[in-house]
């Protein structure tokens, strides 16, 4: 994808297949006209059906993922502009997923506290780990981003990839 189609400068929160959604909204309103019933039945049974499907499957897994790791990466664009990127991954179903958690812009600097400060609102209570990519923001002792994490949650685990 290129940089203007990804859309860095706006905040990102987890993802979502478009092309999935839209084949499965397809297919019901498909199903709908088919049996020849009106398209207000979408809004009467197909939609308060679906919300409580989502709701009786999704809830088990709240409980699964409740615990992440997290991979930071302060970057700059083409347009030198910074962003810091946050992945997360966690144990669903037997199985590790990693996904975006959210990519947002540095307003005015790079430096720590504005990373720290940026991160921190995302995984205060339940990250476990913290994965870092070796820049000065990230690694410096005593002020970087890895010092503040680990000051204001004794108990994450830090590292450098």
């Amino acid at each position: 994808l290129s940089v203007k189609r990804q859309r860095l400068d706006s905040n990102v929160r987890g993802t979502f297949d478009q092309l999935l959604a839209s084949k499965a909204s397809f297919e019901v309103a498909w199903l709908t006209v088919r049996n020849k019933k009106p398209y207000t039945i979408g809004e009467d049974l197909v939609k308060p059906a679906a919300l409580k499907m989502a709701e009786i499957t999704w809830s088990g897994r709240s409980h699964e993922a409740t615990k992440f790791s997290a991979l930071c990466d302060e970057t700059t664009d083409v347009s030198s502009n910074s962003h810091l990127i946050v992945y997360v991954r966690y144990k669903s179903l037997h199985v590790a997923e990693e996904e975006l958690l959210f990519c947002s812009p540095l307003e005015l600097l790079s430096r720590e506290i504005d990373v720290f400060n940026k991160a921190n609102e995302y995984f205060n209570d339940n990250c476990i780990a913290v994965y870092v990519d070796g820049g000065p923001a990230m690694l410096d002792y005593i002020s970087g981003f890895s010092a503040l994490a680990r000051e204001n949650n004794p108990k994450l685990k830090l590292a450098t990839i």
